[in-house]
């Protein structure tokens, strides 16, 4: 994925990308461990540890204190989502993902449809989703 975050280069795009999604999946501070383990990065500690100082001087990341990880801040979180919404939506669903909702041969009813997309809606966008059921 090519990441557009203004002024990064692909190598600290990756890791800001990586200190983001562990910080929302953990809401705890972000380790340069965590950040090599959860990345395809492949560089040495000491660089991964640089390009986090790096995103912090450019305002991406801040350390709550001296022995903590980092932590996104809003101009990190602005960022992401800027990605995110650059992304052509040919990116967020595939052909598999409409078999799912639209089998061939299959037309079903209208409300049988709806509710197989609304299924399917939070698996491709990785979003939480609430089904209501239905109402006959």
């Amino acid at each position: 994925m090519a990441h557009r975050y203004a002024q990064l280069d692909e190598r600290q795009g990756l890791v800001l990308d990586t200190v983001v999604r562990l910080y929302v999946a953990s809401a705890q501070p972000v380790s340069s461990r965590a950040v090599l383990a959860a990345s395809s990065l492949e560089v040495s500690s000491a660089s991964e540890r640089a390009i986090m100082v790096e995103l912090s001087e450019l305002g991406y990341l801040r350390q709550p204190h001296t022995s903590a990880g980092r932590v996104p801040t809003q101009r990190a979180y602005r960022g992401f989502v800027d990605q995110l919404l650059s992304q052509p939506t040919s990116a967020l669903l595939d052909a598999g993902d409409l078999q799912l909702v639209l089998p061939e041969g299959e037309p079903g009813d209208a409300s049988d449809l709806i509710q197989r997309a609304a299924d399917l809606l939070p698996q491709v966008t990785g979003q939480v989703g609430f089904n209501a059921g239905r109402h006959e």
